[in-house]
């Protein structure tokens, strides 16, 4: 995780103004493209762009609504930013954005309306904060000093002199998917892509270190971000028939659904004039627990819609090292009902990965 520093405190202050709003708010969402090499059998990254702050927030129907945020202190021309910002918000179906800066030139104030763009100095940042009631800055070094922590458990660690050994390869090939590809692939294909990769390294990451429960805990984030916008994909197309909607959702589509039920179908004839007893399935076996988590998700989307609130609250808790009680830290948004939710999606990740229930220790504790 890179930041400018100096931008830095811009994007902490703007992510609490969201989070205080009821958003799950990932920091520096790298956008990347990746492409084949000639005579390799590796993938290039090719980084497009970066977020500053994405946020994300479910109503209390799953409804979802996106905000870009994109933070400058330094001299970049406001106009350039301004229309990069609406190109981003675009291409991320995003309904707001919001450029700030510590200093802004009127041209700025007037281009950014016309492109349906909110803008804020720091004078207007702290507007925005007095109004919210965040007046105290005295949460930002607490929020600077969970960002640190979290910057440094991320990632294999390997010295100058050293080469990655076979299993931090593969460890690397799990945060470069939860940091990188993640953000460019549907949805569906996140959820069995990330079962996948922690299936592979369950061996490697134990209770015992802080940086496996870290990783954990964001490969947890990304799955129930994933189940929360297939749950609102299903409730918005009929929700009185969630089943079914939910498979064609899961395989990204009733015609790819069809497509791989026919290839399926080709397959276990071949194997029986092979005389094989095996019989391929199209659903993974998780399908049916997934599906019954997206059906109560949507008939407690009051509560499901604070799934994340609960997980980032987690998270930051346990990276600040506190023992603070969860329901006091979080008031009148703490939700019994979206708790259970959360460790519904929890006790499945691990059933499935069989990546151990203690990495999760915190949250069972709750």
């Amino acid at each position: 995780m890179i930041t400018n520093v100096r931008d830095l405190p811009l994007k902490l202050r703007i992510k609490k103004i969201l989070e205080i709003q009821g958003y799950h708010c990932p920091l520096e969402v790298v956008l990347s493209h990746f492409e084949s090499q000639e005579a390799k059998q590796n993938l290039k990254r090719i980084l497009l762009t970066d977020i500053d702050v994405l946020g994300i927030r479910f109503e209390s129907d799953l409804r979802q609504t996106v905000i870009i945020a994109d933070c400058k202190s330094g001299k970049e021309s406001e106009a350039n930013r301004i229309f990069w910002l609406r190109g981003v918000m675009d291409f991320f179906h995003a309904q707001e954005g919001i450029f700030i800066k510590t200093h802004l030139h009127t041209h700025a104030r007037s281009l950014a309306p016309m492109l349906g763009i909110r803008v804020l100095d720091e004078q207007g940042l702290a507007i925005l904060e007095k109004g919210l009631g965040l007046e105290n800055t005295a949460h930002y070094a607490d929020d600077m000093l969970v960002y640190e922590r979290a910057s440094n458990l991320w990632g294999i660690h390997v010295k100058d002199d050293e080469k990655p050994t076979e299993r931090q390869l593969v460890l690397k090939s799990v945060y470069q998917y939860l940091q990188y590809k993640y953000w460019m692939a549907d949805d569906y294909v996140n959820i069995q892509t990330i079962i996948e990769l922690f299936s592979d390294i369950k061996s490697d990451i134990t209770p015992d270190h802080l940086k496996s429960k870290f990783l954990a805990f964001m490969g947890l984030q990304r799955l129930s971000l994933s189940v929360l916008k297939m749950a609102s994909k299903v409730a918005a197309c009929d929700p009185t028939n969630v089943g079914r909607q939910f498979k064609i959702a899961f395989f990204g589509g009733e015609q790819r659904m069809n497509t791989s039920l026919q290839i399926i179908e080709y397959l276990n004839q071949i194997n029986k004039h092979i005389r094989s007893d095996e019989k391929i399935e199209l659903e993974p076996e998780y399908f049916n627990e997934l599906a019954e988590i997206v059906n109560r998700i949507i008939l407690n989307s009051l509560y499901a819609s604070k799934i994340l609130q609960h997980l980032d609250t987690v998270v930051s808790e346990h990276l600040f090292g506190s023992e603070r009680n969860l329901e006091d830290v979080m008031g009148p948004k703490y939700s019994t009902e979206a708790l259970v939710l959360l460790k519904r999606i929890a006790t499945m990740f691990c059933k499935y990965t069989g990546i151990k229930n203690e990495l999760f220790e915190k949250l069972w504790a709750l």
